[in-house]
C-alpha cells in the first residue's frame, strides 16, 4: 500500500497506507523483524507519497537503500526500491 489514502474497504487496503502513513511504517516493522541483517527486500512507492518520507522512514528503522529503479505512469511514477537492512539491534 503506497498511496497516502484512508483504506474504504479490504480491496483499498491493498493501495491505501492512510494519510498517516501507518500501513506503510507497519510494513516496515514487520519486514524487520523477519529479516536477517543484510536482509533485502524490495517495495513499490508511488510518486503521489512523498518519496523522501518513505526512505527517511526505513532508514530510521535501520534500512539502507541500495538500488531505485522507476516506471512513469500517465498518473505517477512508481519507484521499485531495494531495501537492505543494517547490521542493527532489533527490539
Amino acid at each position: 500500500p503506497y498511496l497516502p489514502l484512508d483504506p474504504r474497504n479490504e480491496m483499498d487496503k491493498l493501495w491505501c497506507c492512510g494519510t498517516d502513513y501507518k500501513a506503510l511504517r507497519e510494513i516496515f516493522i514487520i519486514v524487520r523483524r523477519a529479516l536477517r541483517n543484510g536482509g533485502v527486500f524490495y517495495m513499490a512507492l508511488s510518486s503521489l507519497t512523498p518519496l523522501s518520507y518513505g526512505l527517511a522512514m526505513a532508514r530510521a528503522l535501520g534500512f539502507y537503500v541500495k538500488h531505485i529503479t522507476y516506471r512513469r505512469s500517465p498518473i505517477d511514477t512508481v519507484y521499485v526500491i531495494k531495501f537492505v537492512l543494517r547490521n542493527v539491534a532489533i527490539n
